[in-house]
């Protein structure tokens, strides 16, 4: 009775005698398995369409084109929005992120460097970027890729009473006090792991990778579950490519039969040594090249026979669509865009598995944000507080740290559709303009200074040509802003 009650999973059985009976602690694994992972991992990127398809996939939708969009939201003591302190924050923030000024190695722009640490931690599971804080720039902070491999996972200790894990100096709580990098040598070397080691402290290291399970020090290539099937499905894709192209290239053989006494061959004969000499009745030493649309004479005590080896196999694209799809499973994208197959894809299903996924990219998103522009950001607010870039603030350091960030976002798969539904929802008061506008990855109040901005320069050239607004968009003419009073000079509300 106690039997028939367990769980299917927890009995033992033949069917389950290969299955793990014993738990240990995360690490274990890691430990002794990760360098194996991410060299696998890597060499899919390096070789496998799909795996490096799967890389893009997360750097286009975790990050994309813009990046993460800081918008200044500080606000003035009596509430309303500080425009002038935003504008200089935000100012600031995108004249430091420019390529040869963020980044040490000046190889990223910070757009560029946020597409790069997805793509690293998503291929090799980690990223860690230092926080080297004085003499690159004006703003006196600048940020230094660190390869993963380079913090050693087999460099296990102590320090100063401390345990050394995998590279990573822990406090007795697990909270990472230190990291031991390998330094790189001079000299092209084959392995991360010439050179000595150097300690960073933690408050310098920014470690980037999505825990699994509480008690984790390294991340982990999210390719693991998928990386074996995917190396089979690149296998088998090889091997079906190279027997269908030699299949092609050979379609017949020639076949031995008794030899029987043959005339000698006359000179230009297909019976002919590699000398040029006859070859006397020698079976098997000859060879031929085939072209295009010739005929051969069958050599003397050969026949020839065709060959058909059935290749391109036909149950190759069901193969490999059953194959991709546990692998899109596992990977956590659709296998129409993983497999990059429209094939029966309808409005109703291709929006059901876009709003899946994008709920997903969206998670990844905020997980992103926490990890990385956030921590860069707040490290470099406390460096420009230091620097007083914007002015004593006194009692008032909160709001330079009031932002929000801007993701990337997406269109749905009929726009015409959404403005539709859009504008109902706006009119029924179930959303807003800033819902909407963020929607599209847009910032409300920029495309308002744009439309006035905009606006403003039609109406200043209508006017030189003589004409009125009206004349030149008389749709919009009646409900410009442009009409109205300015606000005080001293307001800040826009």
């Amino acid at each position: 009775m106690h039997q028939s009650r367990q769980w299917n999973a927890a009995k033992f059985s033949a069917q389950h005698a290969d299955w793990n009976v014993a738990s240990r602690p995360v690490d274990v694994d890691i430990r002794h398995g990760l360098s194996l992972l991410r060299a696998r991992a890597r060499e899919l990127y390096q070789n496998s369409d799909h795996a490096r398809g799967f890389v893009r996939i997360v750097r286009n939708n975790i990050v994309g084109a813009p990046g993460f969009v800081l918008q200044s939201r500080a606000k003035r003591a009596n509430g309303k929005p500080d425009q002038r302190l935003r504008a200089a924050v935000e100012r600031e923030w995108e004249a430091w992120g420019r390529r040869g000024i963020c980044e040490a190695s000046r190889k990223f722009s910070w757009r560029q460097l946020q597409r790069h640490v997805v793509e690293t931690v998503a291929r090799d599971g980690e990223a860690f970027v230092r926080l080297l804080p004085k003499g690159f720039n004006r703003w006196q902070l600048a940020l230094q890729v660190i390869d993963p491999e380079a913090v050693d996972v087999n460099f296990n200790g102590e320090h100063e009473g401390r345990e050394i894990r995998m590279g990573v100096e822990l406090d007795e709580w697990r909270a990472p006090v230190a990291y031991w990098i390998v330094a790189e040598s001079r000299l092209y070397q084959s392995s991360y792991r010439v050179g000595d080691r150097y300690r960073v402290p933690a408050d310098e290291m920014i470690h980037i990778y999505m825990p699994e399970f509480f008690w984790q020090t390294r991340g982990v290539p999210w390719m693991a579950t998928a990386a074996s099937r995917l190396h089979m499905i690149q296998g088998t894709e090889d091997a079906e490519v190279t027997a269908s192209r030699a299949s092609a290239a050979k379609f017949a053989a020639y076949e031995a039969k008794e030899f029987a006494p043959q005339p000698q061959p006359a000179p230009g004969s297909p019976l002919v040594g590699v000398d040029g000499q006859p070859l006397n009745g020698d079976p098997g030493c000859f060879a031929q090249d085939l072209a295009p649309g010739s005929m051969e004479v069958v050599p003397w005590g050969y026949e020839l026979k065709l060959l058909d080896p059935q290749h391109p196999n036909s149950a190759m694209p069901e193969f490999l669509k059953w194959g991709l799809r546990s692998v899109s499973t596992g990977l956590g994208v659709s296998y129409n865009t993983l497999g990059n197959d429209a094939e029966g894809v309808n409005y109703t299903s291709l929006r059901f598995f876009l709003g899946v996924e994008r709920d997903h990219w969206m998670e990844g998103q905020d997980w992103f944000q926490s990890e990385f522009p956030d921590v860069v950001f707040t490290a470099w607010m406390d460096h420009q507080i230091q620097l007083g870039t914007f002015g004593d603030r006194r009692g008032r350091e909160l709001e330079l740290f009031n932002i929000q960030w801007q993701p990337r976002r997406w269109e749905g798969p009929d726009p015409a559709k959404q403005a539709s539904a859009d504008e109902t929802e706006l009119a029924n008061g179930s959303t807003t303009l800033h819902d909407i506008a963020a929607r599209k990855g847009r910032d409300f109040d920029d495309l308002v200074s744009q439309r006035i901005t905009e606006l403003s320069d039609i109406k200043a050239k209508a006017e030189a040509a003589g004409l009125t607004l009206s004349d030149v968009l008389p749709a919009l003419a009646a409900k410009s802003c442009l009409t109205t009073s300015r606000p005080d000079a001293n307001d800040d509300t826009p």
